[in-house]
């Protein structure tokens, strides 16, 4: 499988389940008698998408130094 379009098609669902979620946050918090326990159950399902993308992300950059061969030294070519 081509790992750029992988990635992309995956990136592309997790921001198709996060609109939503994003919308009804915003709706939930700028309601006259904001309901916190609302509020808080759809940040956290919000923030478990975050968690998965950015874990997702570093596998992906894993995944391109595996194929390109370099070294994970924790600092950055410029």
């Amino acid at each position: 499988a081509d790992l750029h379009a992988e990635y992309a098609r995956q990136r592309f669902e997790r921001t198709q389940q996060m609109r939503p979620l994003r919308d009804q946050l915003q709706e939930l918090t700028s309601a006259d008698s904001p309901d916190v326990r609302a509020i808080g159950k759809t940040y956290d399902e919000l923030a478990a998408l975050r968690k998965e993308a950015l874990l997702e992300r570093l596998s992906v950059k894993r995944k391109v130094r595996d194929i390109l061969g370099e070294p994970e030294t924790g600092t950055r070519k410029r």
